[in-house]
């Protein structure tokens, strides 16, 4: 009796810790995927100007930074 109730109760922990880590899995997956697609959006935007005008000394350092941002977003992704 009391190994069938120990078992239960295990059974049931784990079940919860399994939907709290696909809760968990979901935000941080969903979060870094819409950070990265905002950091798309900011490259293409440079880029965009860049075909238009020459971009001023501030707008490279900006792209290389949102790039270098994407890149590290990337990188976490494949950890996961």
């Amino acid at each position: 009796m009391l190994l069938a109730l120990s078992t239960f109760i295990l059974a049931k922990k784990l079940n919860v810790l399994k939907t709290k880590f696909k809760e968990w899995d979901s935000n941080v997956l969903g979060l870094l995927g819409f950070k990265m697609a905002n950091l798309v959006e900011k490259v293409q935007s440079l880029d965009r100007k860049e075909q238009l005008q020459s971009l001023y000394e501030a707008d490279r350092v900006k792209r290389l930074e949102v790039k270098k941002e994407l890149f590290l977003a990337h990188s976490s992704i494949d950890i996961y």
